[in-house]
Formats: C-alpha cells, structure tokens, sequence
C-alpha cells in the first residue's frame, strides 16, 4: 500500500514537472538565465581648455578741466570815472577842472557845485558844475571795456575879450570806454570867441 502511493507521489510529481515545461519553454528559461550586462561607468568629460580673455585697451584716464578762478560778480564792484575839463583860449587862459565820482556798477552818480557869480545886477546867476555818470559793464570777459552814460553841465566865470559872459556848457552821451585809459569824448568852441572847452573821461573798475 505505500509503495502505491509513493508512485502515485512520483507520478504527480513528473507531471508538474512536464506541465512547467510546457508552459515556460526553454528559450525563456534560457534567457532567463542569462544576466544582463551591467550599466557602464559614466564616462568622465575631458577637461575644458583654458580660454584666454582677449587684451582689453587701456582705458584713458578722465581728465577734469582745470577749475578756474572765480570771477567777482559784476554787481558786486565799484568804477571809478574821473572828468578833465580844460578850457583854452579866451581872456581867462587856460583852466583845468577835474570832478571824480566812485559808483557801483550799474548805478548812478552825481555831483552838483553851483555858486553865485559875483557882480552886480538883479540876476547875477550862479557859476554851475553838475555831472551824472552811470557806468555799466556787463562782465569780465577780457575787453576791458565799460558803458558810460554822462551828462554834463558846466558854466564858468569867464568873460570874452569884449566883456560879455563866455557861453555856457551841456553835454549829454553814452560812449564805451577802456578800462583805466582816458579819452577825449567831447571839445566845443564858444560861439563869440576862440574859447574851447575839451572833456575827457577816465574809466576804471575797482576790483
């Protein structure tokens, strides 16, 4: 009885075996039992050739332009104009006033000087000497020059050779004058005689 049914064991046993063997065949078994190749090392990069940067041109230095030296505003300075009037000729000879004025730059300056003429008479009048100067420049820009407007009125004591009063004098102008230099702006004759009356003007900015 045991050895019937350890046959029986066995016999089941090959038939598992068959059936397995049908149902995988032996081409699966076979690749089955070949192993796959293993993954290869990653391959490491050749190292990078150095790169030379390209010369860079020299960068020229910035150069600040020289600070110049600060100029005075022109407001803030004073001229001083200086009037020369002669007087040639004439029985009273020759005969030099001189009148001096110092005004800030743009503005106005005066003097008055009148007396009474002596003598007789109801109306003798006065001996008058009245200028009005403005000089004006607008910078220092190396001209040198100033922009004067004057007005003059000048009348002496003086007598013609015949005795009558030498004429009175009114001048009014604006001219441009050099800094510091004297020029003659005006010379008139007396209308009864050979009496002349010459004006000159110095201009000079006082820094």
């Amino acid at each position: 009885m045991r050895r019937l049914m350890s046959l029986s064991v066995c016999l089941f046993l090959l038939a598992s075996v068959a059936s397995a063997q049908e149902a995988y065949p032996a081409s699966a078994i076979a690749q089955a039992a070949i192993p796959f190749p293993a993954p290869a090392p990653p391959q490491t990069p050749p190292p990078a050739r150095p790169t030379t940067a390209p010369p860079s041109s020299p960068v020229a230095p910035i150069s600040t332009p020289p600070q110049s030296a600060s100029k005075p505003n022109p407001s803030d300075v004073n001229i001083s104009v200086e009037l020369t009037i002669t007087e040639t000729g004439g029985s009273g000879g020759s005969q030099k006033k001189t009148v001096l004025l110092v005004t800030q730059n743009g503005n106005r300056g005066s003097v008055r000087s009148q007396v009474p003429r002596p003598g007789s008479g109801e109306n003798p009048g006065f001996m008058i000497l009245n200028v009005d100067v403005r000089p004006t420049t607008t910078g220092f820009m190396g001209d040198g020059r100033i922009n004067l407007n004057l007005t003059l009125q000048y009348s002496p004591d003086a007598a013609t050779e015949n005795g009558s009063r030498v004429a009175d004098l009114t001048e009014s102008m604006t001219v441009v004058v050099n800094d510091g230099k004297k020029m003659l702006i005006a010379q008139s004759a007396d209308p009864k005689g050979d009496r002349k009356v010459a004006v000159e003007v110095t201009a000079s900015v006082i820094r």
